[in-house]
């Protein structure tokens, strides 16, 4: 029987699910603007062989809105959530900006995660040109004392457009910075990719953070590409739910048996 959660962390109030049960503990992290309802068929194939635990991070799905959407803050819920389900050396399961949540948190606590599953994302290249970075920044310099005016009258709780173009900046910068991170692993990982170009991408910009992916895992034992499924980005959780749940089960099986949790 999967168990509501509340947790409170900052000035929101994050919404998940726990499994519970004896099964391997498994932490979906979603993508930048994604809920839990996008792994859905990721859970039901892992059901009986898998402890899930699902949340929704600020001001997303039916978490409550925030004054912080930056990456830190993200840092902060995962670690509330493992918190307050008190599991133990889980395998993590990332996608887009979840998977680069994964990668910073598994290797600012080793030994404290068992595996990661990495989908379509923490490619360890910046998909923006500076460039481009430039042009959004300036763009967005007029909007800032408006907005802090919303987020101090509470009018911007939940991300706004603003809010999440500039955290969409900041984490095009932390992939970018990946590289040492991955370093500091102790644990194995597993990268699955989508073969085609996002709607809002160009194939040539898509192929080139994808490849980046190569010298990483031939530079690290415990790295794989587990997978390359047809398809985008956007769809690939929804379609290639068997691919991520099969990986999962995979790495499961060569890390052990789960440890008991303190739930």
């Amino acid at each position: 029987m999967s168990r509501h959660l509340r947790i409170p962390v900052a000035d929101a109030v994050l919404d998940g699910n726990d499994t519970e049960g004896q099964g391997y503990p498994v932490l979906l992290l979603n993508s930048f603007m994604g809920t839990q309802a996008d792994w859905s068929a990721t859970k039901a194939l892992l059901a009986g062989r898998c402890r899930v635990v699902s949340y929704d991070e600020r001001g997303r799905g039916r978490s409550g809105g925030s004054k912080d959407y930056s990456f830190a803050g993200c840092l902060d819920g995962l670690a509330a959530v493992l918190a307050a389900t008190g599991v133990r050396k889980p395998v993590l399961v990332g996608w887009s900006l979840g998977a680069a949540l994964a990668v910073r948190y598994a290797a600012a606590h080793p030994g404290e995660i068992s595996a990661l599953v990495l989908v379509d994302g923490a490619f360890p290249v910046s998909r923006l040109s500076e460039v481009e970075t430039e042009r959004v920044r300036e763009v967005l310099k007029p909007m800032s004392p408006l907005m802090r005016v919303l987020i101090r009258l509470g009018v911007g709780d939940r991300m706004t457009p603003v809010q999440g173009a500039r955290a969409q900046l900041e984490l095009d910068e932390i992939c970018g910075g990946l590289g040492p991170y991955y370093d500091l692993l102790d644990c194995p990982v597993g990268f699955i990719t989508a073969a085609q170009a996002h709607a809002y991408d160009t194939q040539e910009r898509v192929d080139r953070m994808r490849a980046s992916l190569t010298p990483l895992i031939e530079s690290h034992p415990n790295f794989r590409l587990a997978a390359s499924v047809p398809g985008t980005h956007s769809y690939i959780t929804s379609e290639h739910a068997d691919v991520i749940a099969a990986t999962v089960v995979q790495l499961v099986g060569e890390v052990g048996p789960a440890h008991d949790d303190a739930s």
